[in-house]
């Protein structure tokens, strides 16, 4: 009886890309997704601060690019959220897919404190262009008249660390209202630190 020769083993396919963006080569994607993202930090200021004239189209084109500011910052939190506390891939937004399942498995061990420090150092500069367009609106809101960006950007590391020098402070409802929501998202990334020191400790236990 003649013996069946062994099945030839089943060739290992390369793991695809999850997401939407699979189509796209590695390096159009990141410097489109870069050019983006210097988009979304420069023209939403320089609409602010005047140094371009504040139309209709550049207006509207400014809350849109700073919507996305703030799109990114939850994206990275929820990114974090999910390796912290276990949640499910259906509560990150799909669209912001494009790494393969090994390399969203080693997010915890590179990506979680980048993750984390991304979305503060954003929420910073988000703040910031908060309140340089709320002083140059309402130049009453703050004690020291309109804001620039860097005396905004100082001001907004002050609110979210929560130190309150007293120097600049707001004076209007709309200012103190923009204050009390940065002094709570800084609350939320106590929380996270905390979770991300104790989730290591639990790691190096079961080591």
């Amino acid at each position: 009886m003649s013996e069946v020769p062994p099945a030839a083993p089943a060739e290992i396919q390369p793991e695809r890309p999850v997401g939407r963006y699979e189509w796209l080569p590695e390096w159009a994607f990141y410097c489109g997704s870069i050019t983006f993202l210097a988009l979304e930090f420069i023209f939403p200021a320089c609409v602010v601060t005047g140094v371009l004239r504040p139309t209709l189209l550049t207006v509207i084109s400014a809350a849109l690019l700073y919507l996305m500011l703030w799109a990114n910052i939850s994206v990275y939190l929820m990114r974090a959220a999910r390796h912290l506390y276990g949640l499910e891939d259906k509560w990150i937004l799909p669209f912001y897919g494009g790494s393969t399942p090994s390399q969203l498995a080693l997010v915890w061990r590179k990506g979680v404190v980048v993750l984390i420090l991304r979305s503060f150092v954003f929420a910073i500069y988000a703040y910031s262009l908060t309140y340089v367009a709320i002083s140059r609106w309402q130049s009453y809101s703050f004690n020291v008249g309109p804001l620039t960006l860097p005396t905004a950007t100082y001001f907004s590391i002050v609110t979210i660390a929560t130190a309150g020098y007293g120097d600049i402070y707001p004076t209007s409802g709309l200012a103190r209202a923009a204050v009390c929501t940065e002094i709570l998202f800084s609350l939320s990334f106590g929380v996270f630190i905390f979770s991300l020191i104790a989730s290591f400790i639990k790691r190096e236990d079961k080591l």
